[in-house]
């Protein structure tokens, strides 16, 4: 089976109508600066996820899902979307069922757990 892309291409705007036309191009989520509720913004700007608690136990279920949204149209549905999570004392936290599939725009992460200690401890 061969897919064939549909390509779309736009006039190129002329300066007096080029704010309406990237207005129209931005999504919802993009024109508001504000993320929707329960979700925060990332180091990059095509996604949002969830927030997480200020502390949790090691090796225990988040308490809903942890989601990533893509913004706009770029990740199609079934692309394997991994994450990983750090902070100032560990760069590289381990995390177990930390994939999950794109659908819709969606990757939901319903077991998504912290294994390991934090980093925050210091023993000398």
């Amino acid at each position: 089976m061969i897919a064939d892309p549909v390509v779309k291409r736009r006039p190129t705007p002329s300066s007096t109508n080029r704010q309406l036309d990237d207005q129209e191009v931005r999504s919802p989520q993009q024109r508001s600066t504000a993320p929707p509720r329960g979700l925060v913004q990332t180091d990059s700007p095509n996604f949002l996820c969830s927030s997480l608690p200020q502390h949790w136990r090691c090796n225990k279920t988040l308490p809903r899902a942890f989601t990533v949204v893509a913004l706009g149209n770029d990740v199609p549905d079934g692309v394997v979307v991994t994450v990983m999570a750090g902070n100032e004392d560990n760069s590289s936290a381990e995390l177990r069922n930390a994939t999950a599939t794109m659908k819709q725009g969606y990757a939901h992460f319903n077991d998504l757990r912290f294994i390991g200690r934090s980093g925050r401890g210091e023993t000398d």
